[in-house]
Formats: C-alpha cells, structure tokens, sequence
C-alpha cells in the first residue's frame, strides 16, 4: 500500500461491542481506500456514523466527514434510506435502483457482519446497503477534494454514462422521424409518447447492459461501482448480472411492441 500521513479517526452512535467493531471496519474501507496509490500522500479525517438504524418504514444511514485530504478542507454530510415494508428478494429495490440512478455487495465482509451483530431480519441487509452507499459516497468525496485521477474503470464508466444519453437522443429522432411517414396517422402526442418511450428504453437498456459486461472489480474496487451495486438491492455481481440482462430484454420486447402499436393507430 502506498504510505500514506494519516490521522484517521472514526466514531459511530452505536455502544458496545458492534459500535467498536462496525468502527474497525469502516476505518479499513476508509484506510485502503486512502492507501491504494501515490495520489494522496497527507489525510486528516474525522469519519462519523451519525445515525445506523431503523426510522418508521426506513432503514437509515447518515455519515459524516470533516478534516483534510492533500491539505485541501473536506466536509459534507451523506444519508442514505432503504424502505423497509419492500421485500428484498422481490427484486423491487433492485429495479427502483437500476431506474432511478447507477446498479455491491458490502464493501467489507467486516461491515456486514458488524451490522448482523447489532441489528436482526430485514433491516440487516438494508442497513448494510445504506452503509455502503454512505461509504462510497465518502470516497468519492475523498477523491475528488484529493485531485486523484480516474481508474480506467471509472474512465469507462463515465463514457458509458454520456453514451446512455447520446443513444437517448438517437432513438428519439429515429423515433420521431419514423412517425412522420405517411403510413401513420400524424398524431402529434402518440409521435411524441412512443419517440419518449424508446428514448427512455434505450437509456435504460444501455445502461444495464452495460453493467452486465463491467468486470467484477468494478464493483468491488472501484466508489462508483460499489454505489451502483448498494442501489441493486442485490446480493452479489452474479445475481445483479442476470437481473439487468432479464431487464433490459423486457425492456425491449415491450416497447418495440408498444411502439409498432402506436405508431400504426
């Protein structure tokens, strides 16, 4: 590991042994994270779990950091929420995941077994999923105050994420022009819903296709890989793969039928 001046503390609201140990573990994430090249040389981190657990329906987490990175100041404040009243093995966190943002298992074994230890049934996962997001949220904070340059896999995934939108676009004007022929009745707001429709479709499409072929250590490794699989709600990169591949075929097959449909009325 790259050395590093370091004076990193961590606290967290719990008491006992879970508090001590879910510190531990969080200050290893943090500490990797710091060490794993030359771009930061200097740390003065003060990471704080301010609130880790259950609020009416929600699974919560709120993290804190404050100090310096490279003498440069750093402060800000993340909160995550994971609604408890959704079944995890429904799927229905990982599809409001994939729609909303970006699609990790804990970024540490340690981290999960420290929540299990604290907390029991469904709020364990997803508190741990809270966690992690809250973690990648710091390290990505940390990065950017710190000037560190992009891995080639964030590199890649940054291209990705424009190339969702010049799809997008692509697929609306296709979309549009094709509903100018003279074989479709010129119904302006059907021409607009169906260029809309397959424009949302290919963003989506491009999206989870492109997580199903990112390599493993992007979510294991890399802050924005590891926020994309907190947001899956799944269990692991395997799970998360076949799920975005089931996705984006429906997503294809049923658009592709709807648009024929709207576009011949």
């Amino acid at each position: 590991m790259n050395p590093v001046d370091l004076n990193l503390s961590v606290s967290t609201c719990l008491v006992g042994e879970p508090a001590a140990t879910l510190s531990d573990a969080i200050r290893q994430a943090i500490e990797a994270h710091l060490r794993k090249d030359s771009a930061i040389h200097s740390a003065n981190l003060q990471i704080v779990l301010n609130r880790f657990g259950k609020k009416g329906v929600y699974a919560t987490a709120t993290m804190s950091v404050a100090g310096t990175v490279n003498h440069r100041p750093i402060r800000k404040q993340f909160t995550r929420k994971r609604n408890l009243s959704r079944s995890h093995a429904s799927g229905g966190g990982a599809v409001a995941g994939i729609v909303g943002a970006l699609v990790v298992a804990a970024v540490t074994k340690a981290v999960s077994s420290a929540v299990s230890k604290a907390f029991s049934g469904p709020q364990s996962g997803k508190l741990t999923e809270c966690l992690d997001e809250c973690l990648a949220d710091v390290m990505l904070l940390i990065d950017k105050t710190a000037g560190r340059a992009e891995s080639p896999l964030a590199a890649r995934w940054r291209i990705i994420r424009w190339a969702r939108w010049g799809a997008a676009a692509v697929a609306f004007v296709l979309s549009w022009i094709a509903g100018m022929s003279p074989d479709a009745k010129p119904l302006i707001g059907l021409r607009l819903f169906a260029a809309l429709l397959h424009a949302v479709a290919i963003f989506l499409c491009v999206h989870l296709i492109a997580l199903a072929f990112m390599p493993n250590r992007f979510f294991l490794e890399e802050p924005q890989g590891k926020k994309a699989l907190a947001l899956s709600g799944v269990p692991s990169v395997g799970v998360m793969r076949v799920l975005v591949v089931v996705l984006a075929i429906i997503i294809l097959v049923f658009v592709a039928c709807s648009g024929v449909g709207l576009l011949s009325r």
